[in-house]
């Protein structure tokens, strides 16, 4: 992300945790843990690659306050983990029989996905003494909650699990604390947890779910007064909450477009606009323009994609593209 092209996290140590278990904190883990030859086959960013061309991190944790079968992360995300090339994974399995509950149990026959995570997952844990002898690895840590942090001079040391035991029925099983405390060693600290969307002026704003109010996308004043709101339209995290991976965005994306193309066809948007889109459009822009603000439409997104290949293609070793990672780069090519 361009505002943290200048960040720099500290990869001198040996240690990290990630604390979270969904997609992204899987990710964190792969990039952390994946050789650099690899990377450079890939579009990582510059900056980003050379910091982990230097970097001492050789073990990983990635710790969640549930079991296994709560976990967020999708089956292909974890697959790619227990693939990586001079990484062990491994899983303890001690962790996963103590979350093995009957609610637990009724989840993974339940859901094919968990079922298929959990098969993967024992057999993983089966090979807990041998994966462990590799020189980096990642540990998928389970039913720990992070409660209290160690460390000196802004540095973290040490972070104090609490372990979990699990309650209540399939699907609504919630982790209680059992007083028994773990610590592991760590020189890095990421949270992979909780994103909440926040709210836009003049935007109908749920407060309980972080969602922008919405019925299939269009934006109404609230579920006791569903009226739409004219010509407002949402989609992603704010229609939905952060669930689901680039496929479920699509296929909101979709269904955000089919309500927009149905209220057009229904006569909800005023003639006047439709008959003059080309003008309105204009007019918009100006507006946005007249702010000081650049404004990057198709071709100039075009443009930044044309010089970013042309720099991968012309790169040692051949990359997919070499990415901008600053606004005012970006907009030399605008």
């Amino acid at each position: 992300h361009p505002d943290y092209a200048n960040f720099l996290p500290d990869l001198s140590g040996d240690s990290a945790i990630i604390v979270g278990q969904g997609n992204v904190a899987i990710d964190c883990a792969r990039i952390l843990t994946k050789s650099v030859d690899e990377l450079a086959q890939t579009d990582i960013a510059e900056h980003a690659l050379q910091a982990l061309a230097e970097s001492k991190v050789k073990n990983v944790k990635v710790v969640g306050r549930r079991s296994h079968v709560q976990a967020a992360f999708t089956m292909k995300e974890l697959r790619e983990l227990t693939k990586l090339s001079g990484v062990g994974c491994v899983v303890d399995p001690a962790e996963l029989e103590m979350g093995m509950t009957d609610a637990s149990l009724l989840e993974i026959e339940k859901t094919r996905p968990k079922k298929r995570m959990n098969d993967l997952l024992q057999k993983v844990a089966d090979k807990y003494d041998k994966e462990k002898r590799k020189e980096k690895m990642i540990e998928l840590r389970f039913l720990l909650s992070p409660v209290e942090i160690f460390g000196e001079d802004g540095k973290v040391s040490k972070v104090a699990f609490e372990r979990n035991a699990l309650a209540g029925d399939a699907f609504q099983q919630r982790p209680n604390a059992t007083g028994e405390v773990v610590d592991f060693d760590c020189s890095l600290l990421l949270r992979s947890i909780g994103y909440k969307s926040v709210p836009l002026p003049g935007v109908p704003f749920d407060n309980n779910k972080y969602i922008a109010n919405n019925v299939g996308g269009r934006v109404i004043e609230s579920d006791s007064n569903p009226g739409g709101l004219a010509k407002m339209y949402t989609s992603g995290w704010l229609k939905r909450g952060p669930t689901g991976i680039i496929g479920t965005n699509i296929n909101d994306a979709k269904e955000t477009v089919s309500a927009i193309i149905e209220d057009l066809d229904a006569g909800c948007f005023s003639s006047e606009a439709s008959d003059n889109a080309d003008e309105f459009d204009r007019e918009i822009l100006d507006i946005i323009q007249s702010k000081g603000t650049t404004v990057v439409d198709w071709n100039a997104y075009r443009s930044i994609e044309a010089e970013e290949n042309s720099r991968g293609e012309h790169s040692t070793p051949q990359r997919p593209r070499k990415k901008m990672v600053t606004i005012d780069e970006m907009l030399q090519y605008v």
